[in-house]
């Protein structure tokens, strides 16, 4: 079997600015140095000359607002665009999280669709990414709310698996397994989107 060598890093969390007033959650949050580490990160990525890198998504911290999440994801975007080997994302919650549809950010990443798979030396790669329910507002589901796969997405996953038959890595954000979340301190807590 052919060796694949892969960088994945996740969760910048990009932030133009940190508000004044930090809740618990954000004040754990490194975001007023996600730029010194990308760039850091980026030289390491380019010295070490691997095949792929993959950002399993959260480029940004969400501020609520959609224009300025906008302006903060295209900003940290063409930042990454620096990474000269194959570089690929998925796109987290706190990416979608003001958006009004999954292609806002998608045209950001010149993406078809931010779910695709691709073959590199000898494995098939997956990136799966989570859709917006569109009936939830954010009020209503808050960030919960972009955590969905859609069933054309469902029936697109299960014929590139069916026809596959190298090894297969899935990158995606978080799990979208119903799983117990018991003492893990960011998801314990969450209320059940039906």
């Amino acid at each position: 079997m052919s060796r694949c060598r892969l960088i994945v890093f996740s969760d910048i969390h990009y932030l133009d600015e940190r508000p004044d007033k930090l809740d618990f959650n954000l004040s754990r949050k490194l975001t007023q140095y996600s730029v010194e580490i990308i760039e850091k990160l980026i030289n390491i990525i380019n010295e070490k000359k691997a095949d792929v890198s993959i950002c399993l998504g959260d480029l940004i911290e969400d501020t609520f607002n959609h224009d300025k999440d906008i302006m903060n994801y295209t900003y940290i975007w063409n930042i990454l665009k620096k990474i000269n080997i194959p570089f690929y994302s998925v796109i987290g919650n706190h990416d979608l999280r003001t958006m009004d549809s999954r292609k806002e950010i998608e045209e950001i990443m010149e993406y078809k669709n931010a779910t695709f798979s691709f073959d590199l030396n000898g494995y098939h790669f997956i990136i799966l990414t989570t859709d917006i329910r569109e009936d939830l507002g954010e009020d209503d589901g808050g960030i919960y709310k972009a955590q969905c796969m859609s069933e054309k997405e469902i029936d697109w996953l299960k014929e590139d698996l069916v026809k596959n038959r190298l090894p297969c890595i899935i990158f995606t954000h978080f799990a979208l397994a119903e799983d117990k979340q018991i003492g893990n301190y960011w998801f314990e807590k969450i209320r059940k989107m039906d």
